[in-house]
């Protein structure tokens, strides 16, 4: 009976280590996983600063576009505005010759 029991507990034993084993490679392989985990968080880490950046630089970008644009916009207005004055100049001008004209004939 004791030499059953001395079998059984050196069977226990052995179980024991093949648990203990396991145990330790499961816990290599978590510590392995936790690093990966961590460097891809910190990879993320980065790409989430990079498009931070990009966006901002995006920003500046379409406030640059939006003050081009308003730019533009004054400076057809003052085209508009010139394209006027010379019409009304063409007109006056247009106005002094057909005077012209009527005083040689009247004369």
């Amino acid at each position: 009976m004791l030499k059953r029991k001395l079998l059984q507990l050196a069977r226990n034993t052995e179980t024991l280590k093949l648990k203990l084993l396991q145990l330790a490679r499961n816990t290599e392989m978590l510590k392995r996983k936790l690093l990966q985990l961590a460097r891809n968080t910190e990879t993320l880490k980065l790409k989430l600063l990079q498009l931070a950046r990009n966006t901002e630089t995006l920003k500046l970008k379409l406030l640059q576009l939006a003050r081009n644009t308003e730019m533009l916009k004054l400076k057809l207005l003052q085209l508009a505005r010139n394209t006027e004055t010379l019409k009304l100049k063409l007109l006056q001008g247009k106005r002094k010759l057909l005077q012209r004209k009527r005083n040689l004939f009247m004369k």
